[in-house]
């Protein structure tokens, strides 16, 4: 049941990924018509990464959903990933002296949250034994 759990918050977290990035499309496309040239490049990857990121955690979430070995191994590799790139936007913020809102924060922590969870649930080995693939039977010619 809970990985069932795991799937469908990967579907929701990935959508709302993926909503973000089409938000962003829209400021910058409003960018490029006011010709902000210093806030493209930043626009440029924050939408890169929520098109990635909501696109494969839907496909991993799916995958997870239907205990698919391929998609367990995906989602342990982008939730460590999502945690780096979520902490190097409130580094370098902190950095530019813009600083980091209380929601990106809470929002951080719960990405922290589901990433420690998914490897102490996903990696225990009642849990990989249910993702495990049939061992397929030989071959046998008949003679």
């Amino acid at each position: 049941m809970l990985v069932r759990v795991f799937g469908i918050f990967g579907i929701i977290l990935g959508a709302a990924y993926f909503n973000e990035g089409v938000a962003i499309l829209g400021l910058l496309s409003f960018a490029l018509s006011q010709k902000a040239n210093t806030v493209l490049v930043s626009y440029l990857l924050y939408l890169t990464w929520d098109f990635l990121f909501g696109t494969a955690l839907i496909v991993a979430g799916i995958g997870v959903l239907f205990f698919k070995e391929w998609a367990r191994i995906m989602w342990l590799g982008l939730m460590p990933a999502l945690v780096l790139v979520h902490l190097g936007i409130i580094v370098s913020a902190e950095l530019l002296g813009k600083g980091s809102g209380a929601f990106y924060l809470v929002w951080t922590g719960m990405v922290i949250f589901v990433a420690a969870a998914s490897w102490w649930f996903l990696t225990s080995t009642k849990t990989r034994a249910r993702f495990s693939r049939p061992q397929e039977e030989p071959a046998t010619t008949e003679e």
